[in-house]
């Protein structure tokens, strides 16, 4: 059977968990075998189906700086403009995108991150 782990809850104050899956860069990575998949969009489950993970949300690798800002960045404004503290915090190997979701391409530009949103 598959074992679940869930990082879900419905207490009102909580940390909320959110994955995004960024594309491919280049031919190398394009032939990568991939070790998870999205299920849905709060599920990411290992190839071999032995785990599955509950999450708040997933991204997968199509979407939006503005989709990822609207899921994450205007709940967190809009708590901080209500009187409570925020916090987005981005974790991940070298390379995984952490940069390009807070603050958009190098050099500035288009698509803008979260934080420039924000």
């Amino acid at each position: 059977g598959s074992r679940r782990f869930s990082a879900v809850s419905d207490e009102p104050t909580r940390v909320r968990v959110v994955v995004r899956f960024r594309p491919p860069i280049g031919p190398s990575e394009n032939s990568d075998v991939r070790s998870f998949f999205l299920e849905d969009e709060r599920h990411v489950v290992t190839t071999d189906r032995r785990f599955t993970f509950a999450l708040d949300h997933t991204f997968g690798e199509t979407a939006s700086q503005e989709e990822v800002y609207h899921c994450v960045g205007t709940p967190t404004v809009d708590d901080v403009l209500g009187g409570y503290n925020g916090t987005l915090f981005t974790y991940g190997h070298t390379g995984s995108g952490k940069s390009f979701c807070l603050f958009g391409p190098a050099g500035g530009g288009a698509p803008r991150g979260t934080e420039p949103c924000a």
